[in-house]
């Protein structure tokens, strides 16, 4: 981090939902509710979820398409859905494992994530036969993105600035 935001304080979550609305985007919200932190038990963690809707409901993004939830921490999708959370999930994946299409079915996620380096036009397919979106990261090679775009691929997560007037 750049010494110049040296005692800037974190936005909280409706905050930074409110900036991005007013800048128009349409967010992936990554959730780090993971137990294998050590940070959250069960009750913490549904805690937590019941804050993380709260937060979303009372944004602008409330009852909208715009904002997804995704997470490598399957417990903490698991337990935004239980605690009520009716809005749009996607699993994250490195690779996809063998039981992705059960737990995206179980966790009624629209969409999956994977790491660009293991999509191919068969992972695509298989994605989109479940009809779910396939969105990849972190593309930051030009040919990489148009390969990707080319085999279907729904989105692409980017450092790269360059890319936005694509």
């Amino acid at each position: 981090m750049s010494p110049s935001f040296a005692g800037e304080p974190l936005p909280l979550l409706s905050e930074a939902l409110l900036a991005c609305a007013d800048l128009k985007l349409e967010v992936n919200l990554e959730v780090k509710l993971d137990m294998e932190s050590g940070l959250y038990d069960a009750a913490r963690l549904a805690a937590t979820a019941g804050l993380f809707i709260s937060a979303i409901a009372e944004s602008p993004y409330a009852g909208t398409d715009r904002l997804v939830l995704s997470s490598f921490g399957l417990e903490g999708l698991y337990a935004l859905r239980r605690a009520g959370y009716a809005g749009r999930l996607a699993v994250l994946f490195d690779d996809l494992p063998d039981n992705w299409a059960t737990i995206a079915r179980e966790l009624d996620a629209e969409g999956v994530h994977l790491h660009h380096s293991h999509v191919s036009p068969e992972v695509v397919r298989r994605i989109h036969t479940t009809r779910r979106r396939v969105r990849v990261y972190t593309v930051n090679d030009l040919q990489r993105l148009k390969t990707l775009d080319a085999i279907g691929v729904d989105a692409c997560f980017t450092d790269e600035m360059s890319f936005s007037a694509l």
